[in-house]
């Protein structure tokens, strides 16, 4: 088991990390307090993550070196950083800071599943604040879309696009691997600053901020609890119940199943669903299924 002050110390240096690749600065005197430390150590943290990746200190002031990264700020890059230091998770448990090496955080910007001809073309109409249209592709559908782009975020390996559809102007998610024919329009938009809020907190594309919320109580059994409390199942997770053999119960708060339904099934037996009954139902016989089509597979 890893050392308490270990832990603390690599959670803080990956905070530190993403703070840089979401193009914030650091000032070890002010951030010192957000992590309840002692200047001197956000200082030295920085340090040795400059040994890794290229930042620049100016007058106590920290900041990610987009010049030796050959990073242009008005690039399909920074879109991509700022992407990155939003919705990544990285798994604590991988990230050595005794061994860790460019190619682990430089993953950042290696985004292989991004088709990049249509993430630039997207990236050039949210800067300029242009409408964009495309032929939307589902898997026994096409539709025209009319939307205003406002942010690209990833998941699970696949990219989206989050905007604005003009059909209803509700805040929608769009995968990029769906997307045909996409076309800048002449058309320029502005948002209201509630739509802003709304895409920059986006966290899940399964998630609806119209959508009624579902509150779902798992039980976790110690040997996964002391994964899932350092990576989060769900980033409303919450512990509501701790037990003395090491399991605990958590609560998280959906808007879709889907939300959290794939994450419970990868850490199947060592997680058990409470509540809601509907929800448990549903994943009793999504494992039956499997089952079921596996039985099939070996005759």
């Amino acid at each position: 088991m890893a050392h308490p002050k270990r832990e603390e110390k690599r959670k803080r240096i990956l905070q530190l990390i993403k703070q840089l690749y979401a193009l914030e600065t650091i000032r070890p005197s002010k951030d010192a307090s957000l992590y309840a430390v002692d200047p001197k150590t956000i200082t030295r943290n920085l340090q040795e993550i400059a040994t890794v990746i290229p930042l620049i200190n100016k007058r106590g002031v920290w900041s990610l070196n987009l010049e030796a990264l050959k990073i242009n700020r008005d690039s399909l890059d920074i879109t991509l950083l700022r992407s990155f230091a939003s919705s990544v998770h990285l798994d604590l448990s991988c990230f050595d800071l005794y061994s860790v090496s460019k190619d682990l955080v430089n993953f950042a910007i290696e985004y292989k599943n991004l088709p990049k001809a249509l993430g630039e073309a997207i990236v050039d109409a949210m800067q300029k604040q242009r409408s964009c249209s495309f032929i939307y592709s589902k898997p026994k559908s096409k539709s025209s879309r009319s939307v205003d782009p406002i942010r690209l975020f990833t998941q699970q390996g696949e990219w989206y696009l989050i905007a604005r559809d003009h059909k209803d102007s509700k805040l929608k998610t769009f995968n990029l691997a769906r997307i045909e024919h996409f076309k800048i329009q002449d058309e320029e938009f502005h948002l209201p600053s509630k739509l802003k809020q709304e895409a920059a907190s986006f966290k899940n594309v399964w998630s609806s901020s119209g959508a009624k919320k579902i509150s779902v109580i798992l039980y976790i059994n110690a040997f996964a609890a002391k994964y899932i409390k350092e990576s989060k199942l769900h980033h409303s997770q919450k512990i509501v119940d701790e037990h003395y053999n090491g399991d605990i119960e958590i609560e998280c708060t959906i808007t879709h199943k889907l939300e959290l339904l794939p994450a419970i099934k990868s850490w199947l037996p060592n997680i058990q669903i409470l509540e809601p009954k509907w929800l448990r139902d549903e994943l009793i016989n999504d494992c039956k299924q499997f089952l079921k089509d596996a039985a099939l597979i070996d005759k």
